[in-house]
């Protein structure tokens, strides 16, 4: 810890140093029409100081930067998408979900509920993203609502785990990192972003 406190005065010294040399002929040629004191307080106050200072964060964020490790997991894991209407997202979705690095196996349940678009066509079509790791199966819930889509989708569950996710979502998602959350946490039931509930 001493270490790398003694290392960031270091680079922040090296800085400070460097920027007074850079600033020194500015210095010069200003007090020249204004009291030198008065200059060098200015440069002190508005450059040298708020430098030395974001420099020092800086560098110590880069020595205490630490990436953070999620065990790897096996388990198998269902995720359950309601779409409704969402034909021009629900493939690239399931492609997201299809196309992620996980080692257990991930049942995609894909609820088309009460679309009144391609929505299904697209879900059927995007049956040849299935591989070895993750099976797409297509649902259809006639009551409309999300709620009622889930819990209708819930029916089809058979892993220990499952993940809700939206049909918009295309950004990476990773679910190493939310089932070794799940399973870190044995005390907690239920998941919901930051929000846990305990069993």
């Amino acid at each position: 810890m001493k270490r790398k406190f003694f290392c960031t005065i270091l680079f922040a010294a090296i800085w400070l140093t460097v920027s007074i040399i850079f600033s020194l002929r500015w210095i010069q040629e200003v007090s020249c029409f204004l009291p030198a004191v008065y200059v060098w307080w200015v440069v002190i106050g508005i450059a040298l100081l708020p430098g030395f200072l974001m420099s020092g964060m800086f560098f110590s964020n880069l020595l205490h930067s630490k990436h953070k490790k999620y065990p790897c997991t096996c388990e198998n894991v269902t995720v359950m998408m309601c779409a409704h209407n969402e034909e021009k997202t629900v493939k690239k979705a399931i492609r997201c979900i299809c196309n992620q690095s996980y080692q257990g196996h991930i049942t995609l349940l894909v609820i088309d509920n009460c679309s009144s678009d391609c929505t299904k066509k697209e879900i059927i079509q995007s049956y040849c993203l299935s591989h070895s790791h993750c099976t797409i199966k297509y649902l259809y819930c006639d009551t409309l609502g999300k709620s009622n889509a889930l819990n209708y989708g819930l029916k089809f569950v058979n892993t220990r785990y499952f993940i809700t996710v939206m049909s918009t979502e295309q950004t990476a998602f990773f679910l190493h990192k939310t089932t070794s959350e799940k399973r870190r946490a044995k005390a907690f039931g239920a998941f919901a972003g930051s929000v846990t509930k305990r069993t």
